[in-house]
Formats: structure tokens, sequence, C-alpha cells
């Protein structure tokens, strides 16, 4: 009898209805904990998604840029005219049904290291705009316009320092492999910015949603 009565006072009377006022409880605490569970997960995925950016960023961007930084200061003095291979199509920057050109060439150079006293060219080989041009089919790969002669200029602005083969400019060769030479170390100084800013950025707010959630608790 008393069994009976502790069951009858856990229901209220909704309209007619008996409702369990342990039902109505447990789901008030599911209600509770559901924001509190997508805030968890959310904290999960940024650190996740950071830690994936960064492991793509990693080795697209700041091994390149790194390897970069070891080039050892050269010479490049142009040995021959500048060879144009072709005009090269290429997708227009941020744009994924445009499609342009852009003139390819190869611009073959002398390389004197500037360690050495002696006054001897080190090699003869093709120079490279980046290291994100290195051992590409042209020497440079300017950031694809929709308009050509964007890309021409571009193409022109490099190609000019070599045109009088009596100028000597300041230039970067691997000293593991000589035959790797390019012209700007520094061109994609921001990349390295964006590749170590951004994962960073997202772990650290996925740490933060962490600290809030278990301090709330």
């Amino acid at each position: 009898m008393s069994l009976k009565r502790e069951l009858v006072d856990e229901q209220i009377d909704v309209n007619g209805i008996k409702v369990s006022l342990k039902l109505l409880e447990e789901e008030q605490n599911i209600e509770e904990l559901e924001p509190r569970t997508r805030f968890l997960s959310a904290g999960f995925a940024f650190i996740a998604f950071g830690v994936i950016l960064w492991s793509v960023l990693g080795t697209q961007a700041v091994d390149k840029i790194v390897k970069a930084y070891n080039f050892q200061e050269g010479l490049c003095q142009a040995n021959q005219s500048v060879v144009l291979v072709r005009n090269q199509s290429c997708q227009c920057e941020g744009r994924s049904v445009c499609q342009s050109k852009f003139p390819c060439v190869k611009v073959n150079i002398v390389v004197k290291d500037l360690r050495s006293n002696l006054n001897e060219s080190v090699l003869q080989t093709v120079i490279y705009d980046s290291i994100y041009d290195l051992n590409a089919e042209c020497s440079i790969g300017p950031p694809c316009k929709r308009n050509y002669q964007d890309n021409l200029q571009a193409v022109e602005s490099f190609t000019s320092k070599f045109r009088n083969h009596s100028d000597q400019v300041a230039c970067y060769f691997n000293p593991a492999d000589q035959q790797q030479v390019i012209l700007n170390r520094d061109s994609h100084v921001s990349d390295l910015f964006h590749a170590i800013f951004w994962p960073f950025l997202f772990v650290v707010i996925g740490f933060i949603m962490f600290c809030k959630f278990f301090r709330s608790k």
C-alpha cells in the first residue's frame, strides 16, 4: 500500500493526464545537458580542425619556406636570352570556371657563390622565382589573372632583371643541390604567418571552450 502511495505522489495531473515527475526531471536534465554537450563537441571540432589544418599547411607551406631559408646567397647572371616555352594555360586565382594563360619562360643563368673567394662560376642552371616554382617547367608561375596582360606584366617584371647579360642579380641556391636556384627567398613570408596563425587560433579556441565547459560543471 505504501509503495502504491509513493508511485501516486511521483505523478502530477496535467489537464487530466498523469505525468511522472521523475520523467520531467530527466527531460529537464537532458535539455540542460544538450547545449553543454554541443559546446564540448564544438571544442573538439575546433581542435581537430586546427590539427588537420596544421598538418596540411605544415607540409605544403612551412616545409618549403623553411627550406628556402637554408639556401645560400649568390650572384646570378643571365648567360643567354630568355627562352619562351609556350603560353601556359592556368585556372584563374579564386575562380573555378575561369581559364587564362601566361607566357611560360625559362631563364638560364650562371651562379656565383659569395662564400668563395674565387670568382668562378658555381654552375649553369635555370633560375626560378620562388621556392614554389622550383623544378617546374616555367621559371615563374604568376598568380593567374583573367586578363592575359596582367599575367604578361608579372612575367616581364621577373625577366627584366636578366635582360642585360652583364648585370649580376642577388639570388639563392641550395647547397645540397646547386641546380636549385631561386630569385626571391622572402616572397612567401605571409604564407608562413597564415600557416602558423590559423591552426594555432583554432586550437586555442577549442581549449578555451574546454576550459569554459569544465568550469561550468
